[in-house]
């Protein structure tokens, strides 16, 4: 009897642990998407800052990236026109799980869809343009 209610408790905390480390994982990856929707859109902001200051009548740009349909790759770099540098496909950072789903849409990691209109320079999941 005294093993079995040692086992109960045993597995009880055991499944309390798992749940809060699942938490904890989940809150993480929340944390690290929204991380990179910012960092797109803090580089969709500096893009038209250069183009205001060059005198350019388009501000924002026409799409985020060259890369092809598909999940982001060392091979598929994506948002590389408004994070130059910043960011790495393969060095752990949060562009990792993004898929891209036509020319200027984009699945996170959550599940997600993202859209970018290049003529308001919005990225967010309300954005209308299907380009």
């Amino acid at each position: 009897m005294e093993i079995a209610f040692i086992s109960l408790i045993l597995v009880t905390v055991g499944l309390m642990a798992y749940i809060k480390y699942t938490e904890i994982s989940v809150g993480s990856k929340t944390s690290v998407e929204e991380g990179m929707i910012e960092v797109i859109r803090i580089g969709i902001y500096d893009y038209a800052v250069a183009s205001k200051k060059a005198g350019s009548a388009k501000l924002f740009p026409p799409f985020l990236d060259e890369a092809e349909l598909g999940p982001a790759s060392p091979n598929n770099l994506f948002f590389t026109f408004v994070t130059g540098k910043r960011i790495a496909v393969g060095s752990g950072i949060a562009v990792e799980g993004w898929i891209k789903t036509a020319r200027n849409e984009y699945t996170a990691p959550s599940g997600k869809q993202y859209v970018y209109d290049p003529e308001k320079g919005v990225f967010d999941t309300t954005a209308t343009d299907k380009k």
